[in-house]
């Protein structure tokens, strides 16, 4: 039997392996052998058929992508746009840090940085087959602060767009341009410009985890012209935590304060958050096809209830 191993120590070799240097576990007894081209390095044998197998590289987690998807979720405008410009460039690690210290948001960006390295460990550790324990993804609160969604949040909204959309396990993460199909983008573009766009949004030491909103389209949802569709997304590492049901509950007080008596909403028929709408009052209505084909639940709650 394989040894359980730690999405930390795993998360810990990867941030180690950079240009020149590499990490690699053994499988077969739970241990870890890092060494540079620029040190000492004993002469044990690396064979796979040993068990040994290299780790990825900080590379190949990407944490410049990181720290682009933590600027898209910082809410104040100011403090968003010297993130973007400290990203820009030679240098942009750098920049990035001390800017996130200066704007007071480097507490938030280094567990918004933790939390992905986790990720990307169980999604290696998922690849190769190797038992570990999940409770570092789900054993840490979180509390975050729910609250109106305001116009200098709207930036955010492509990522939550993204992150709204279900990826039924196994299958690939779609390319972020995808928000760009105009029967996507429609959930968002010119937000705030219409009758039925409110939305709440779940905040955390001054980054944006979560966003719940609304509007009155001809998209996937819609039923009339008096029913706005909803549509949430919170991010990977803040999920599991209580905010959607949070954001949720003050999103229906909103749309009661601008007389709306109903929401609808889509969601495919696979999608575990079906049961989520389910415990929140939402009813099936429908079934139909979305655009690309996939089984949708057409869903309706009552604001009454």
């Amino acid at each position: 039997m394989k040894p359980t191993v730690k999405l930390s120590d795993i998360a810990e070799n990867i941030e180690m392996a950079s240009d020149g240097s590499y990490s690699f576990y053994n499988e077969l007894t739970g241990e870890f052998y890092w060494y540079s081209d620029f040190g000492d390095r004993d002469d044990r044998d690396l064979d796979e058929e040993k068990g040994w197998l290299r780790l990825p590289s900080q590379r190949d987690a990407n944490e410049y992508e990181m720290m682009s998807d933590f600027t898209d979720t910082v809410r104040t405008s100011r403090k968003r746009e010297q993130l973007q410009i400290a990203l820009s460039g030679k240098g942009a690690f750098r920049r990035f840090k001390d800017a996130a210290d200066r704007e007071g948001v480097a507490e938030a960006w280094y567990a918004f940085r933790d939390r992905r390295y986790l990720e990307f460990a169980r999604d290696w550790c998922d690849e190769e087959d190797i038992p570990y324990d999940p409770s570092e993804i789900t054993a840490h609160p979180i509390n975050a602060v729910v609250r109106a969604m305001q116009a200098s949040d709207y930036a955010c909204l492509p990522e939550f767009l993204y992150q709204a959309i279900f990826i039924p396990e196994g299958t690939e993460a779609p390319p972020r341009e995808i928000i760009n199909d105009p029967q996507i983008f429609v959930y968002i573009k010119d937000f705030g410009s219409q009758p039925g766009d409110v939305g709440v949004v779940a905040e955390r030491n001054g980054q944006v985890v979560g966003a719940a909103w609304t509007r009155i389209i001809p998209a996937f949802g819609h039923i009339n012209a008096d029913t706005p569709e909803l549509a949430i997304s919170i991010l990977p590492e803040f999920r599991g935590y209580g905010i959607g049901a949070k954001m949720m509950k003050k999103l229906f007080t909103v749309l009661r304060d601008n007389g709306y008596t109903r929401t609808s909403l889509s969601v495919q028929k696979d999608n575990p958050a079906v049961r989520f709408y389910e415990r929140l009052g939402y009813k099936v209505t429908d079934e139909k096809h979305d655009h690309v084909g996939n089984e949708d639940y057409i869903m309706i709650k009552d604001l009454g209830d």
